[in-house]
């Protein structure tokens, strides 16, 4: 194939950050749909966690607040389809046969919220407490239908990757 780009399709993707804060979130969640709906992307990367509490910064586990944040997050996914997206990739706190998860999703208009892979690399260090909020999720990733792009936003979300990428790409 030639270099002239003739057979390949292009996806419009936004990847973004967003604060926890429920002030602030409130100005950029609005910026961020405004954004999505004048550049037309087609997919949302959010950051882990988003829109909720960044529990994992307490050293140790609270039951409350892990009840809080699994509520606020079925809350808050039900404000996806503002973003006027096809598919966000993103994490959520999950209770799944009695562990909790950080668990990867995937969210589409046509099939909604739907589960993909959990955490499993759990650090353990000041101000990153995973191991104390988190049970570990398969080590193996399964075989999913989605495609490889979403894998990979789901990877760099998880891994912690964002920093580096926003370090190394000019934005426009």
């Amino acid at each position: 194939m030639s270099g002239s780009g003739e057979g390949v399709s292009a996806l419009r993707v936004t990847v973004c950050e967003l604060p926890h804060e429920p002030r602030a979130l409130a100005a950029q969640w609005a910026a961020l749909c405004e954004h999505t709906r004048s550049h037309a992307s087609q997919l949302v990367l959010l950051p882990e966690f988003a829109m909720v509490e960044a529990v994992w910064e307490g050293e140790h586990f609270d039951a409350a607040r892990w009840s809080a944040v699994l509520a606020l997050s079925d809350i808050q996914l039900r404000r996806l389809p503002e973003l006027g997206v096809e598919y966000v990739v993103g994490t959520r706190p999950a209770h799944v046969d009695g562990l909790r998860l950080n668990q990867g999703y995937l969210w589409s208009i046509a099939g909604g919220v739907e589960p993909l892979r959990s955490k499993y690399f759990l650090p353990n260090e000041p101000g990153n407490w995973e191991a104390a909020w988190f049970q570990k999720g398969d080590p193996t990733f399964a075989a999913f239908g989605a495609a490889t792009l979403i894998y990979l936003a789901l990877a760099l979300i998880i891994s912690g990757a964002m920093t580096y990428l926003r370090s190394r790409i000019r934005w426009r």
